[in-house]
């Protein structure tokens, strides 16, 4: 029988740094909600920090085709549209479309619903 060792969300296996990520994604996702309800600039700072360090930790683990990675890229763009920044929320958009196309997910319906969000992202970003 092995010993019980204690384990780190930042330890160097895949499934902690899995929950890492997630956990990284869970807190840019309170940060943003918060800063959304209360108006606090700071907590809209916050929010970017831990979604990017989320998709970056994620997209190392899985690679770039990868559904997980697609929906990081939706949270950025999501994260980035609240910000009014279309630029951004365009591009993270069209990359996570383009892996779930790559994926061959046209009939998904979170590809489906990926692909309208981009099209609200271009008519936002085109005003």
């Amino acid at each position: 029988m092995s010993p019980v060792l204690p384990i780190s969300l930042k330890q160097r296996t895949a499934r902690p740094q899995t929950h890492y990520a997630a956990a990284l994604n869970n807190l840019g996702t309170i940060y943003c909600d918060w800063a959304q309800a209360t108006g606090d600039a700071d907590l809209g700072r916050k929010d970017p920090e831990a979604n990017e360090e989320s998709a970056r930790i994620t997209q190392a683990l899985c690679e770039m085709r990868h559904p997980q990675v697609s929906l990081m890229q939706t949270n950025l763009a999501v994260m980035h549209a609240y910000a009014r920044d279309m630029s951004h929320a365009t591009e993270y958009m069209a990359l996570a479309v383009a892996i779930d196309l790559s994926l061959d997910q046209q009939k998904h319906p979170e590809t489906q619903r990926h692909i309208a969000t981009l099209v609200h992202f271009w008519a936002a970003y085109d005003q």
